[in-house]
């Protein structure tokens, strides 16, 4: 998935000191890239467990446009190096500098300080670019590396340390690409169930709006506002609000969201009630009409025996149906006072 677009020669020796890696992320943004990567540091810890079972590997804070990455890193380099280092694998404090260029290119530069006896002598850098570009974001590193050594050794352990680099590097490009297809997967499940429609249906085919697309909203737009509030710290911008009014804003969008959405469950379980009682209503009223209708017939087969000479609708056709329509008005009269009372303990 990563390209080695060029090697720069820039020694005497002709041996690559720099090399450059280039890949293109479809479907993503400069933004998403920043918030997936590296909005905090559980990616790159994640990264150095998968990778190089380093479970100890921490990041600080971003502050300023800044943050430090502690890591241990497996030597895979020639015995003869890795004689000179005198270890198997070292510790490596990663600086790193984040600074955005535009509203739609970022660039990290990382300077990695290696822990152990003689460190001085090697030297590498890093500088990462990730710009959008036509149907997603361009991801570029740039990395360098240097030794002090002899003549007759430098060309072969910077080019060892250059192999190692692009190893490492092109690892971790692939961990982020990955990181980016796994978020643009589950964006594009979400707009696929959203696409069925905003209701859901219950088992008895009755349809509710999806109350959880409320919270989901507001959560969007928190993360919004915090990743302006990251690009005007780098640029070293004021924002409109200060950091510490924007995340109060935000926890009681979040919280007023909750509430809403525990009303809007609420409503939506009420509403299925509401139906399964309208249901059980129709049920009775059904069996009350087969009640009436043949407690009617009794009534009119004994009535014409006594009264043979009366108009055949005089009792019949009135009293079944009143009593229909006082059962049904009996029914209503207790649905609308529970759900009232239903409605009430919703806006205490």
């Amino acid at each position: 998935m990563c390209l080695i677009s060029d090697y720069c020669f820039i020694n005497s020796t002709s041996m690559p000191t720099e090399f450059k890696l280039n890949v293109f992320i479809p479907g993503i943004t400069a933004k998403d890239y920043h918030r997936i990567v590296y909005a905090d540091g559980a990616l790159i810890t994640h990264f150095h467990l998968e990778t190089n079972g380093d479970s100890s590997a921490t990041a600080t804070p971003w502050i300023d446009g800044k943050r430090s990455v502690t890591f241990r890193m497996p030597l895979n380099v020639p015995a003869m190096l890795k004689k000179l280092i005198g270890a198997d694998s070292i510790k490596v404090v990663e600086e790193c500098n984040l600074v955005w260029l535009n509203a739609s290119c970022f660039q990290v530069k990382s300077e990695p300080c290696l822990d152990f006896p003689g460190a001085s002598k090697f030297s590498s850098s890093g500088v990462t670019t990730v710009s959008d570009t036509e149907g997603g974001c361009q991801v570029e590193c740039v990395m360098r590396c240097s030794a002090a050594m002899p003549w007759p050794m430098q060309g072969t352990v910077e080019a060892a340390m250059v192999q190692e680099g692009k190893v490492t590097v092109g690892k971790y490009l692939d961990f982020t690409v990955q990181a980016c297809q796994e978020e643009r997967n589950n964006r594009a499940a979400s707009v696929a169930s959203r696409a069925n429609g905003p209701a859901a249906e219950d088992p008895e085919g009755e349809a509710f709006f999806d109350a959880e697309d409320l919270i989901s909203s507001v959560y969007v737009r928190a993360q919004d506002e915090r990743h302006e509030d990251q690009v005007s710290n780098v640029h070293g911008q004021n924002p409109s609000r200060s950091l510490q009014q924007r995340e109060l804003v935000i926890h009681e969008e979040l919280g007023r969201g909750e509430v809403a959405l525990r009303c809007l469950l609420q409503i939506q379980s009420l509403c299925s009630e509401m139906c399964a009682i309208l249901k059980q209503m129709q049920q009775s009223q059904q069996h009350i009409s087969h009640s009436v209708s043949a407690m009617g017939d009794v009534l009119c087969s004994n009535g014409s025996k006594k009264r043979s000479h009366a108009p055949s609708n005089s009792i019949c056709n009135r009293t079944g149906p009143a009593m229909l329509y006082f059962c049904i008005a009996g029914a209503s009269v207790v649905s609308i006072l529970y759900l009232r009372s239903r409605l009430q303990g919703l806006t205490r």
